[in-house]
């Protein structure tokens, strides 16, 4: 089958086109025979047919992407080799650039002199910009006790589906290939049908250039079958899309069914604000240009102009006049050419069809509003459509509100600077924005005011491939160019390595203290210190706008002491009335707390940190009672989230944007702005570290919080409220709600609620990851593990013994950190497993106020018969159990919740107590016959929270740490949680959307907080020019 076609455009460049589709660097035909027509929109002709890609070529081109991840020719390239390939390809096209101009000028109907001095430009820059960046994807190191350090690297996320639009098919496909092959993921891209060309033509400079079979494929077709399969495919790990609102919703929900990382860049209504004291040519020139160049077929075109009401008459007199001065219409060839067709029938159809609603809603068509003479004169033939003006508009209009993406602008009045911004924001948009003023401090005020990820100050569309670029609102998730395009490409995993004698588990294990009842009673406030039955049960309170009021709910959920299931408590489902309440509260806290500064913030942290340290046994005292842990490892479970909100005192130093002068007489500011109101999901298992994953860093960013901690023991989560209100929070930065599901499910589907913290299990968590970003939600989940620990020879023996014992039976194993399997390498560590009883043995199970116990009870009854099914399970699949804790009963406590720790080995990947997460006092035992065999075992598990390596031999820790396809690496640590200096993370099934969202740490602000651009110009002089140009800027 003949997969090219010899072309010759209507300039007289000829070339060879590649017509079939890319995978694994060959251009094959489409497995069910499918071609699609790309058309000249000039003339409606057809240019070429191209094959259109099947489900079956989609799964063919993934396969590709997912063998190429994994192969050494692109696993093991050095990344300074992947650089070089980079740069390799951006002058490959730099080479072609008069080639690629054109194909993209016959193809899309953007003018040639715009494709080749504006796009052409544009993508080389990106490729170039980011292969700099392939070998300076630095993580972090830092000591984190004296003998003990810990570092991050920066991972690909794997197979990466892209979906490129059709206004600017290369550009668009070079913003997403160069951070993701930078960071060395591979790439499934589906071309748009409307402008396929240009990217085959990509493709084959990739494989002309040297890139490894498999590592970018090229697909054609059609969004609802290509798009579609590619989105749900389940060896893609994340998805990229620019394109409409509409389709990213529909994206979005199916990549959220299987946790996908997600990228998207949609839709946008963007203002320019026109203040008295502007430069009123400069205004009209750059207004101009910003919604009619590329035929208005911009994603942040400025086509909504609102004008001062001082200046308005003149500025639409004067913008008219350009308009007809400047916008010729004509074929995309001729280089007098403003505007050329758009890019379809379709796209013709609808921006008439809104000209025709502008003026049934009664708008004024002061310019345009018919088809172009270029039509015809042509025959009829041509997507041609006039620059069209609509004044007299009113907010409530379609061709107000919507976007229409064609060359047709509304001009409105405003009266002062707070109409201005109002308008502005009266949008469900949010990509780009403009603003015109010589007044330094209007203009940065109003920057900071406009709800957009990008502000333009005294210029619109300039565009910087070290500037990031996106939106808020409806116009997209996440970030393209600049630094911030590269971290939606990796993931970052933790190492924790242990270079001392003696192996502490710093993570999570505190020291032993001596149980003291005079200590814990030293302070005022009093609260339980032993199992005894509570006499009079107080009910657990809502808490919104600082106040603690007894909820008006009809159902209670009861909690029970899991030592003796003596009732403790009863829990609320909080009303509709007052999960509306809470909102509400946040809502309004939000207007104010946004605006103080991050100095302010910082105090009130700074108090929360001291009272939670005054009241540290206070709320361990808590979760003993109410979670079952041992007092010492509930004063653990304090500190790990009391070291967060340390770290979050001092992430003042992490805040500030970045200033970069682009341009001569230019510069891009970029901010930092918090999201409105978060929500944070919390687990039962950590009822204060949780928690105090979420209110440091949401609250510090300047968000207000919605907190449903678990229902049951949210006991921590009280105190915590009212150590924040001691603190200085205001009212309605904080507000707690409780319940089940129903609270859970208001949180997914309440509009006002921006973003949502989630630990728990799987099934929990993938229901709240697919529902909330269903619902537009930013959502950061870690979910269930099984975590690992590989034992080598030549450990140290005791010491790794007695920290796989801790590991694994700490907290009654109800860690989503805990060592739950342990995989012995080699015959001389098989033999230690009788050791590994010996010292389980030991260990002292009791209630949590006990003194010297080491393992306390599980939270529920449920959870203790879950955990003693799979035990049995175990058995009855052939597994042979070393240490038997069912049925234990300690004394004094014969109602309590209680499994002893728990040995059995012979488990093979098959059984169903290796298959799910047990979250019980249970070691699981394997044997692998080294460390590759080993590696294979956890790679081949669906989880991926943590894994453990104890090893003396620094080779075997260094191949293992590249290895392991986990979120945390220990290296003679058991627990790797890392500390709050850097991020929690996971990997696989353990955590949803890639990793893409990680806790705490510098990752933690990112996911709390959106950035804004400010690009700003200020000219000396005025322009001598009359001539507005239709290239877009890329001020080099």
């Amino acid at each position: 089958m003949e997969l090219s076609a010899q072309l010759t455009a209507p300039n007289g460049v000829k070339w060879s086109q590649p017509t079939g589709l890319f995978i694994d660097n060959e251009f094959v035909p489409s497995q069910n025979g499918g071609v699609l027509a790309t058309i000249d929109p000039a003339t409606e002709k057809e240019i070429a047919t191209v094959q259109c890609a099947s489900a079956n070529d989609v799964d063919r081109a993934v396969l590709a992407a997912h063998k190429a991840l994994k192969a050494p020719s692109w696993k093991r390239l050095p990344a300074t080799e992947r650089g070089i390939l980079m740069t390799k390809l951006a002058e490959a096209m730099e080479q072609n650039r008069e080639l690629l101009a054109t194909v993209d000028a016959w193809d899309n109907g953007k003018t040639y002199s715009e494709a080749l001095n504006s796009d052409l430009v544009e993508a080389v820059l990106a490729i170039r910009y980011y292969a700099g960046w392939a070998d300076k994807n630095f993580g972090q190191t830092i000591e984190t006790a004296p003998e003990k350090f810990a570092y991050t690297i920066r991972q690909p996320v794997g197979v990466v589906a892209q979906i490129i639009p059709w206004n600017y098919p290369l550009s668009m496909a070079t913003w997403k290939l160069g951070p993701a092959l930078a960071c060395g993921n591979t790439v499934v891209i589906k071309a748009a049908e409307s402008t396929p060309l240009s990217i085959l033509l990509l493709a084959r400079l990739i494989k002309d250039v040297g890139f490894p079979p498999g590592v970018v494929n090229v697909l054609n077709g059609y969004g609802k079958d290509v798009g579609a399969a590619m989105v749900q495919h389940e060896l893609v790990d994340k998805v990229a899309f620019t394109g409409s609102t509409a389709t990213a919703s529909q994206i979005m929900k199916m990549a959220s069914a299987s946790l996908k990382n997600i990228t998207l860049e949609t839709g946008g209504k963007s203002p320019l604000l026109v203040f008295p004291d502007a430069d009123m040519e400069q205004a009209v020139k750059w207004s101009h240009m910003g919604i009619m160049s590329n035929q208005g077929q911009i994603c942040t075109a400025t086509s909504r102009l609102l004008v001062h009401q001082d200046i308005y008459e003149e500025f639409v007199h004067k913008f008219i006049t350009t308009l007809k001065a400047t916008s010729k219409v004509g074929d995309q060839w001729d280089y007098l050419t403003y505007q050329g067709p758009q890019v379809s029938q379709a796209q013709y159809d609808r921006i008439m069809q809104y000209i025709d609603i502008g003026r049934s809603e009664g708008a004024t068509v002061a310019a345009g509003g018919a088809v172009a003479d270029a039509r015809t004169t042509n025959g009829g033939k041509g997507f041609f459509v006039q620059p069209t003006v609509f004044t007299g508009v009113k907010d409530s209009m379609r061709i107000y509100r919507e976007e229409i993406f064609g060359p047709v602008v509304v001009i409105a009045s405003f009266a002062n600077e707070e109409e201005a911004v109002q308008a502005a924001n009266n949008t469900s948009y949010g990509l780009g924005s403009a603003v015109f003023t010589n007044d330094l401090k209007r203009a940065h005020r109003v920057a900071a005011d406009i709800e957009a990820g990008m502000v333009w100050i005294n210029s619109t569309q300039d565009c910087d491939p070290r500037i990031p670029f996106g939106g808020v609102k409806l116009s997209g998730i996440g970030r393209e160019l600049g630094q911030a395009g590269l971290e939606a490409y990796t993931q970052c995993k933790a190492v924790h390595v242990n270079m001392g004698i003696l192996c502490r588990n710093v993570a999570l294990r505190a020291q032993k203290i001596p149980f003291s009842t005079n200590r814990l009673l030293a302070t005022n406030v009093q609260w339980p210190v032993t199992h005894e039955q509570i006499n009079k049960v107080v009910n657990t309170q809502n808490f919104i706008d600082n106040t603690f009021a007894e909820s008006k709910a009809s159902q209670w959920n009861d909690l029970h002491d899991p030592a003796t299931n003596h009732l403790v408590t009863k829990v609320p489902e909080s009303t509709d009335a007052e999960l509306n309440e809470a909102v509400q509260s946040a809502r309004e806290a939000f207007k104010s707390w946004r605006k103080t500064t991050w100095l302010h913030r910082q105090q009130i942290m700074f108090k929360f940190v001291a009272l939670i340290r005054e009241n540290w046994d206070r709320l361990a005292a808590s979760i003993t009672l109410e979670q079952g842990k041992t007092f010492a490892d509930a004063r653990g479970d304090v500190l790990r989230g009391l070291q967060v909100a340390e770290t979050a005192c001092g992430i003042t130093t992490q805040a500030p944007g970045q200033v970069l002068e682009v341009a001569n007489n230019m510069e891009t500011r970029e901010y930092r702005e918090p999201l409105g109101v978060v929500a944070a999901i919390c687990p039962f298992n950590f009822p204060a570290m949780i928690p105090l994953w979420s209110i440091p860093i949401a609250t510090i960013t300047g968000n207000t919080l919605i907190l449903k901690p678990s229902e049951r023991d949210p006991g921590a989560v009280m105190i915590l409220m009212d150590l924040a209100k001691q603190a200085g929070f205001p009212p309605g930065v904080i507000n707690v709600i409780h319940g089940t599901k129903r609270a859970v499910n208001f949180i997914l589907d309440e509009p006002a609620i921006k973003a949502v913290s989630f630990v728990g299990s799987n099934a929990a968590g993938e229901y709240i990851y697919s529902r909330a970003s269903a619902n537009g939600k930013r959502v950061q989940a870690n979910l269930g593990a099984k975590n690992h620990a590989i034992v080598l020879p030549d450990c140290q023996k005791n010491t790794t013994l007695d920290a796989i014992t801790g590991a694994s039976f700490g907290a009654a194993g109800q860690r989503c950190m805990a060592l739950s399997t342990v995989v012995l390498a080699g015959h001389e560590t098989q033999s230690w497993l009788l050791e590994l009883v010996e010292r389980a043995r030991r260990l002292s199970t009791n209630a949590g106020f006990e003194e010297g116990t080491d393992v306390g009870p599980l939270i529920s009854p449920e959870s203790r018969q879950r955990v003693e099914r799979l035990i049995a399970s175990a058995e009855e699949e052939g597994a042979t159990i070393h240490l038997d804790g069912r049925g234990y009963r300690p004394a004094g406590y014969p109602n309590g919740n209680f499994v002893g720790p728990t040995i059995i080995s012979g488990v093979k990947p098959h059984m169903r107590c290796y298959r799910e997460e047990i979250f019980g006092p249970v070691l699981l035992c394997m044997e692998a016959e080294d460390l590759e065999d080993a590696t294979r075992i956890i790679n081949e598990n669906p989880y991926g929270n943590g894994a453990a390596l104890f090893t003396g031999s620094g080779g075997c820790a260094s191949w293992s740490q590249k290895n392991v396809e986990a979120g945390q690496i220990g290296i003679n640590v058991p627990i790797p949680v890392p500390l709050p200096m850097f991020s929690f993370t996971g990997n696989k099934a353990s955590i949803a959307g890639g990793g893409a969202s990680p806790f705490y740490g510098r990752s933690g602000m990112n996911f709390y907080t959106q950035i804004k651009t400010v690009t700003s110009a200020w000219k000396r002089e005025d322009s001598t020019s009359s001539v507005s140009s239709t290239n877009m800027p890329t001020q080099r």
